[in-house]
């Protein structure tokens, strides 16, 4: 099974700090109560699949749902915000506003 990389900020791009970048992801099943979101990154410009050679994982963000009544339509706002040392990795509900998880990530060079 190959994992597509969902890329959010491209590497070389300016960012300011605290800059938000962010996508919409669903459930995969209408059942589905966690979901996870694999944080990689990498030096490289292009990147298509997380086993691409130079992808590592910088993190996994696990989410608990308790809308599963709402099948695949259960929109979930997966942010990274970039500061001066960190990165801030935000899960929201779209519908709702609630914020599921807020993680502060580390990467260490």
């Amino acid at each position: 099974m190959y994992l597509y990389f969902h890329e959010l900020a491209k590497r070389g791009s300016n960012v300011k700090v605290d800059q938000k970048f962010s996508g919409d992801f669903y459930p995969i099943r209408p059942n589905q109560d966690i979901i996870t979101f694999n944080v990689y990154y990498t030096s490289k410009y292009e990147a298509k699949y997380c086993s691409d050679p130079g992808m590592r994982l910088l993190g996994v963000i696990r989410v608990k749902t308790y809308d599963t009544h709402l099948g695949l339509n259960r929109p979930i706002e997966f942010s990274l915000a970039f500061g001066k040392v960190e990165i801030k990795a935000t899960a929201k509900n779209k519908s709702t506003g609630e914020i599921y998880n807020e993680t502060t990530l580390e990467l260490t060079l």
